[in-house]
């Protein structure tokens, strides 16, 4: 059975809070949580800074390298200044990876209000106000 993610979209801030509540363990699974990313980000037409809260999720060990490449290609198409919460040991293990490999974000804060201000420091430090 298919996940799910709640987006909300902090009009304010400007910033997209994804809450995905899944445990992808096929190539399929990769395709529909990328496709349920892809339907809500491509509304706003920019790249956006995200945060993660990532407690009901999980990757299994069979589809890692796959969804490594899914993760990789959703941060270079939608993400600009990304931060996880609450990774588990194995999807945080993988996500390093991915980002290794691709280079891509695996940037992570301990609560919802450090992940704002980090992305705030984040914007400051690029000149984007």
């Amino acid at each position: 059975m298919s996940g799910i993610i709640d987006f909300t979209y902090d009009k304010e801030n400007d910033i997209v809070i994804a809450h995905p509540k899944w445990n992808i363990a096929t190539v399929e699974d990769c395709k529909i949580w990328y496709q349920q990313w892809d339907s809500y980000m491509s509304q706003f037409h920019r790249k956006m800074d995200i945060i993660l809260e990532l407690k009901d999720f999980n990757v299994e060990d069979s589809v890692s390298l796959e969804w490594g490449e899914y993760r990789a290609r959703l941060n270079m198409n939608y993400f600009r200044f990304s931060y996880r919460l609450n990774n588990n040991l194995n999807t945080g293990i993988y996500t390093r990876s991915s980002a290794i490999r691709y280079n891509v974000s695996f940037d992570e804060a301990k609560d919802i209000e450090s992940a704002y201000e980090a992305i705030k420091e984040d914007r400051r430090k690029a000149g984007i106000t």
